[in-house]
């Protein structure tokens, strides 16, 4: 689904952004995973370059000494106790919910995540992550792994498996810097 969402942005028209990068986009683009949540990280890594690693994406959710840029691990430690104790009283809550701030005040950046969904449906864990913006080779790798990272966490502490994980990205974009990286990937 990943690669197939990249070919169809592939054919779309080519323009420059306002940070003078020249890229390819779709919007409303909704990717649905019921596993291989670590397949596009994996793939992006087989390239010849540096990538993350699985624990520097883990930090920047969960490391307490290590500030991510939009801070997002102060606002996912901050409410995953919230969203573990509503579902584990209420597994139809529609209210376990992780929100992001719309900007961050001291950098004046507006974060690509917005919200992460939880909900539980036949004793299983679904998870719909919505973006605003997600660059889908380099970024939506780390966002999946990341994403079904949460997604772990609260399965385990409430004893259910992990079922789906759906994005909901409002514009999903290719660089066509890495073109060539990417095409590789495509190809296989």
């Amino acid at each position: 689904m990943w690669e197939e969402t990249m070919r169809i942005i592939e054919q779309t028209e080519l323009f420059v952004d306002a940070k003078n990068r020249a890229c390819k986009e779709i919007h409303n683009c909704i990717l649905s995973f019921t596993g291989g949540f670590d397949v596009p990280l994996q793939k992006v890594r087989s390239l010849d370059w540096h990538y993350p690693s699985h624990n520097e994406l883990l930090s920047i959710l969960f490391s307490q000494d290590q500030q991510h840029v939009y801070g997002y691990s102060t606002h996912i430690q901050a409410q995953l106790p919230r969203i573990i104790e509503l579902l584990s009283h209420d597994a139809y809550t529609r209210k376990a919910i992780i929100t992001f701030p719309h900007e961050d005040a001291r950098l004046h950046i507006t974060p690509s995540l917005i919200a992460f969904h939880f909900k539980i449906r036949a004793k299983k864990l679904f998870v719909t992550v919505t973006a605003r913006s997600i660059e889908l080779f380099i970024g939506f790798p780390a966002n999946l792994y990341q994403a079904s990272a949460i997604a772990r966490h609260v399965a385990e502490k409430l004893s259910i498996p992990v079922a789906q994980i759906d994005f909901f990205i409002h514009n999903a974009h290719l660089y066509e810097q890495f073109s060539s990286y990417r095409q590789k990937i495509l190809r296989e």
